[in-house]
């Protein structure tokens, strides 16, 4: 028999579920705040829509027929799972207690994500954010992934077709080195990147942005697009640095993060390099409540980076989330 399934309400459902479990039309339309006959016409519609009787109805009781018990479990699962969505659902959209997840780039999480979460947390306690520290690659593919709300860093153009951006800021190269070391001293406005050739380097991987950018500067000296020594982030970096093994070059918000007493640093200026820092989420597809409001949390701590050395906002757009 071909039942009309697609006729079948939520609204039967639910009736049929307080029915059997109040044993009792008048208990249940109570509970649903409903009359008994508007009750008793909906599980009548429901027994013809399936074509089964669901309940035994006596002048003293209502029992679940044999049909009835089975599919009482069935609809006790569905609604169930119905419920448990819908709570889900809440949590996502509620900016009280949702969760956000981001991926950046390590110096856009120390320098600018951590400090915004900051003046969240006193307003909002009970949001949950989860952060994923990863190169330009690592981004794009957590958030095409879904695996992240949304990413904060340099793009990686083999997915700018896929993501949409905010530019947030442009973040130039910065020579570093140990304090008191001649290459800071050597020009006051900025430095050659040739004038490293004589200088031990250390390089970071080619999976990060600096390393993949100054492996193809055709200007930068071999020991500058082959370093001896590389390493895959810039804490190692440091660290090799402030034990005298070389110089290397960087990015001012970096360093700005990186804190450093024992390395200075000076612009790279012949070339000019610079990174674009941005915001950007996979197209078409929009933010949570709650990660729109850790968005704009982030947006505006970037504002506070006017002025810093050798970094540049970028202008001012309108900057509702997506």
């Amino acid at each position: 028999m071909r039942r009309k399934v697609n006729n079948i309400s939520l609204r039967q459902l639910r009736a049929f579920q307080e029915v059997a479990r109040a044993q009792s039309f008048s208990g249940a339309a109570a509970k649903l705040f409903i009359t008994r006959s508007a009750l008793s016409e909906t599980i009548k519609q429901l027994e013809l829509q399936l074509g089964v009787r669901l309940l035994d109805r006596t002048t003293r009781s209502v029992q679940l027929s044999t049909t009835g018990i089975e599919f009482y479990e069935e609809v006790n699962q569905v609604l169930s799972r119905l419920n448990n969505a819908l709570q889900r659902l809440d949590d996502i959209n509620s900016i009280d207690s949702g969760h956000v997840r981001i991926a950046g780039a390590p110096s856009m999480l120390h320098g600018i994500v951590i400090p915004s979460l900051s003046q969240l947390r006193r307003t909002h306690p009970n949001i949950k954010v989860t952060l994923h520290e990863l190169g330009a690659n690592g981004i794009s593919d957590h958030i095409l992934q879904a695996d992240v709300d949304f990413g904060v860093g340099a793009l990686n153009e083999e997915h700018i077709t896929q993501l949409s951006c905010l530019p947030l800021l442009k973040d130039r190269f910065v020579v570093i080195a140990p304090v008191g070391h001649e290459l800071l001293n050597h020009n006051k406005r900025g430095i050659s990147i040739a004038d490293l050739g004589c200088y031990p380097y250390i390089g970071l991987t080619s999976d990060t942005l600096i390393g993949r950018v100054l492996s193809a500067t055709s200007a930068a000296p071999e020991n500058v697009r082959e370093p001896i020594i590389r390493v895959s982030n810039t804490s190692l970096l440091c660290s090799a640095i402030e034990n005298g093994l070389g110089v290397s070059i960087l990015t001012s918000l970096s360093m700005k993060y990186l804190k450093s007493r024992k390395i200075g640093s000076t612009l790279l200026s012949d070339p000019l390099i610079e990174r674009d820092i941005q915001m950007f989420w996979r197209s078409g597809r929009s933010l949570s409540p709650v990660a729109k409001l850790v968005w704009n949390e982030i947006y505006l701590e970037t504002r506070k980076l006017k002025g810093e050395f050798g970094i540049t906002l970028c202008e001012a757009p309108n900057v509702a989330s997506p």
